[in-house]
């Protein structure tokens, strides 16, 4: 615990000093450089910007009986669809993996470096 008795006496000590000082300096003077600036700043108000919006969809070329008349309605839409292939897979062999412990023989028990 004399760590805590060292930052008790030391601390003690400075602020005792910080009391002193201000008592022979006297209060803080206001500093040379200041501004009359007090408080927060005017709010930010941004332009205004003018809002885009969607415009209607224009009308169509064609007239309404003329898209009539190029389909009959007495006639269902045909729609043919057709179904892919699918791809066959292909079966390929496994590579076998090489034996690195040939080298060292480590497999073999013997556990010292061949070189």
């Amino acid at each position: 615990m004399p760590l805590l008795a060292y930052f008790v006496g030391v601390g003690t000590i400075l602020v005792g000093l910080l009391f002193v000082a201000e008592a022979q300096l006297g209060p803080a003077k206001p500093l040379d450089m200041t501004t009359n600036f007090y408080g927060l700043p005017a709010p930010y108000k941004a332009a205004s910007t003018p809002v885009l919006t969607v415009r209607d969809a224009p009308a169509p070329e064609i007239p309404q009986a003329a898209m009539a008349a190029a389909r009959p309605a007495d006639q269902p839409l045909k729609i043919h669809v057709t179904k892919m292939p699918t791809p066959k897979k292909v079966a390929h062999p496994a590579k076998p993996k090489p034996n690195l412990f040939a080298a060292t023989g480590a497999a073999s028990g013997n556990t010292h470096r061949v070189w």
